[in-house]
């Protein structure tokens, strides 16, 4: 619906340009990148990216036994399957026979409980009314008793088990390839008061690439998607995939640039998000090969439309800028001089999903099309929308009156009915997003007439 409903407002906004301006004086024209998600003017998405380890592995240590031998310290480096350290065996099997008689207390004093309950019961049933409330109060006592017992020997037999296991396995071993990063023997704990692991080990064998996107960015970047990495001091490149994008954890949030790292290559970073808060979310990019890279090292990172499969394209433009599709595809589109021609494209497979068809050839990310009007002819002089000025006004039988309120007719449908237009204004793709470009609504969208009418904004 939001989709129909901006390519709706991007016709509505051409008609309105060229009423404004004198039918056939020019042809309002949209970078292809843009439309396809790429990027403005061919510029292709980038983030900024550090190379970071493959993981961060903690390794705890038992609570009921005692480190025999510790063979490692901080910021040795291990292999995976190396000796960290071992358990004292002695006292395991101290702590293990310790376990073992306590569990036995345990029993014995649950048995004893359940037979004093069980006489209890016997004698309150031949106690005086007098006596009852006494019995009762006596008998729930023992009742809770019997529970706490039960709890207690079930979590002693839990610790027995462990106990058990860890004399068939007193020597711990490195699970991953690393370097030892912290060791806390005498525990403590972190400044959330969280419990310190033993030992944390940061995986140095393979290496991933960590970056951070957020709501503004996101569509460019999905799990799987193949990316480029490059390096921001030569011309290297490595290859790899989305692996991971940590929707659950935002890094931060609240008045942050849109962008981190570049937004647009070439450009600089955007100003304070001035629409509220966006949350930064951490992804992760695993590496084909991670030659030559160095822990820490900050790069670029981008997708990757170099090595798509036969039949796709990194081009995938909305079937309402394509005339003829089924037959001979082509769209209007700006040439070397500035001026609309029809430009002939070649099509992959039908996308039902989005609506859309990727463009084999015949347009690149930089070319500039035109959504086709009637009005539409070859040699018109070619404009970017959003460089257009507007004087709006009220359209009556085909004519641009003075700025007023949107007659009764025409575009209810659209827009939700009556609306005030003004001059400079823009529209909303949702309520509080605004589109560049547009013309409906005041100062925002949402403080328009045609917006509370719309009873949700979308249009």
């Amino acid at each position: 619906m939001k989709k129909t409903a901006l390519i709706l407002s991007f016709a509505l906004i051409l008609g309105l340009l060229a009423a404004c301006g004198g039918a056939g004086e020019a042809a309002y024209v949209q970078s292809v990148g843009m439309l396809a998600g790429i990027g403005p003017v061919g510029a292709v998405q980038r983030f900024g990216g550090i190379v970071a380890p493959q993981s961060t592995v903690n390794v705890e240590k038992s609570g009921d036994l005692e480190i025999g031998e510790l063979k490692v310290k901080q910021g040795d480096e291990v292999k995976e399957g190396d000796l960290l350290f071992s358990y004292d065996a002695e006292q395991s099997k101290l702590s293990l026979e310790k376990a073992r008689t306590e569990l036995e207390q345990i029993k014995m004093n649950l048995a004893t409980s359940e037979k004093e309950l069980e006489t209890l019961e016997k004698e309150k049933a031949k106690a005086s009314k007098d006596q009852q409330l006494a019995y009762t109060l006596e008998i729930q006592e023992t009742e809770t008793n019997i529970l706490e017992l039960k709890y207690n020997k079930t979590e002693k037999e839990k610790d027995i088990e462990r106990l058990e296991e860890s004399l068939e396995n007193l020597d711990v071993t490195a699970p991953v390839t690393g370097r030892v990063q912290s060791l806390n023997e005498n525990g403590g704990t972190d400044n959330m008061g969280n419990p310190l692991p033993f030992l944390t080990l940061v995986e140095t064998g393979r290496m991933r690439v960590k970056g951070t996107l957020n709501e503004q960015n996101a569509a460019y970047l999905s799990e799987g998607t193949p990316v480029l990495i490059r390096s921001r001091l030569d011309e290297s490149i490595w290859h790899g995939t989305i692996s991971q994008i940590d929707w659950e954890n935002p890094s931060s949030s609240g008045g942050e640039d849109y962008y981190d790292g570049v937004a647009w290559e070439g450009a600089a970073k955007s100003g304070p998000n001035e629409g509220g808060a966006a949350s930064k979310y951490p992804f992760y990019v695993d590496l084909e090969d991670d030659t030559g890279l160095l822990m820490g090292q900050h790069v670029y990172i981008e997708p990757d439309f170099g090595d798509l499969p036969e039949g796709e394209s990194a081009i995938v433009l909305d079937a309402a800028f394509i005339s003829d599709a089924g037959g001979n595809p082509w769209v209007w589109a700006e040439n070397a001089n500035g001026r609309l021609e029809k430009r002939a494209v070649t099509l992959g497979a039908y996308d039902e999903g989005r609506d859309a068809y990727p463009v084999l050839s015949g347009l690149t990310a930089g070319d500039m099309i035109s959504f086709p009007e009637e009005r539409l002819r070859e040699g018109l002089r070619c404009v970017p929308y959003e460089e257009a000025e507007v004087d709006t006004g009220v359209m009556e039988n085909g004519n641009w009156t003075d700025p007023g309120v949107i007659p009764e007719t025409g575009f209810e449908e659209d827009f939700g009915g009556e609306g005030k237009v003004f001059e400079g204004a823009i529209v909303g793709d949702e309520a509080g997003a605004p589109v560049d470009g547009g013309f409906f609504g005041g100062e925002t969208f949402e403080e328009s007439e045609a917006y509370a009418a719309s009873e949700g904004g979308e249009g």
